[in-house]
């Protein structure tokens, strides 16, 4: 969404500048994106230890995923969340995830 102002590649050169040996790097993009993002990170060596698909309706393609990335080896976890199973019927897991945040949930 702002990559307008900071991309990829400038942001990854900052992450490669800031990261130490053992820190991680949490980002949340498109999934058009992905793949972008991940090239400008391979090159310095940062790669996604986690990687959590989201899809905003169970039925509907993702929009959206968070990695965390590192210095590591490649992808060690894989996960989905799904925002909604219907319209306005938050899953389990979102709702596990936001409940400090929202007091509905």
């Amino acid at each position: 969404k702002h990559e307008s102002a900071l991309g990829f590649k400038e942001l990854i050169a900052i992450v490669d500048e800031r990261l130490t040996d053992n820190g991680r790097f949490w980002v949340i993009l498109p999934t058009n994106r992905e793949h972008v993002l991940r090239i400008h990170a391979d090159v310095v060596g940062i790669r996604p230890k986690r990687r959590c698909i989201v899809r905003y309706l169970a039925d509907r393609a993702p929009k959206r995923v968070m990695l965390e990335m590192w210095r590591g080896a490649p992808l060690l976890e894989f996960e989905e969340i799904i925002v909604e199973k219907t319209p306005g019927d938050y899953s389990p897991e979102y709702r596990s995830l936001l409940s400090d945040l929202l007091l509905k949930f």
